[in-house]
């Protein structure tokens, strides 16, 4: 995983910069990815990779994988095998997204109490 520091703004050009994760898509092919998160779930770890490149269709495609590091800090990435398991990552981590989203709400709402 090369890094390209924690999900910062550089003020000037309005960019957001993430650690990436290059995939071995096969056939000499890799996929540039920029990691929008990793949370434990059960067991294991979970790694959440979108694409940096825009996508022909518009949507933002995302991307579960297992995730640990061996003895000397380095990612390693495998595929979730279980489709029972991949459903249950994509559902925890649209539930921390909608959290998050509810999180700003009620930020956004004392915000806006306090300035009263």
């Amino acid at each position: 995983m090369s890094k390209n520091n924690n999900t910062n703004v550089n003020d000037n050009e309005d960019e957001v910069f993430y650690d990436t994760v290059e995939l071995d898509l096969g056939d000499g092919k890799t996929l540039e990815c920029g990691v929008l998160s990793i949370f434990p779930l059960g067991q294991y770890d979970y790694i959440v990779l979108f694409p940096l490149e825009e996508n022909e269709d518009g949507y933002l495609n995302l991307y579960y994988y297992r995730y640990e590091e061996d003895k000397d800090g380095n990612p390693i990435i495998t595929n979730i095998e279980d489709d029972a398991e991949y459903a249950s990552v994509a559902d925890s981590f649209d539930a921390m997204i909608n959290n998050m989203e509810f999180d700003e709400i009620v930020e956004d709402i004392d915000n806006d109490d306090s300035d009263n």
